[in-house]
This record gives C-alpha cells, structure tokens and sequence, in this order.
C-alpha cells in the first residue's frame, strides 16, 4: 500500500481545523509549526 503525506499550509487558526479532521477520519496527526522546520538543505 502506497502513503500519502500532504503539506497544508493556512493562514490564521489551522490547528482546529487539523483537530477536526484527526477525529473525523481517525488518523495520525502531525503538527509541525513553520517556525520549527528544518531549514533549506542547500
């Protein structure tokens, strides 16, 4: 089985709307805030 990762980028409160969709469809949640994002590589 393949996996999908997605990249949702928002402006304003995406966290709630993050929640939602965790307990909506049941699965894992990963929350990484830009500010904590590895920097560009190159």
């Amino acid at each position: 089985m393949k996996q999908i990762t997605a990249h949702l980028h928002f402006d304003g409160n995406c966290r709630a709307a993050m929640e939602f969709y965790k307990q909506a469809t049941g699965a894992d949640l990963f929350i990484m805030p830009f500010s904590e994002a590895p920097g560009d590589p190159a």
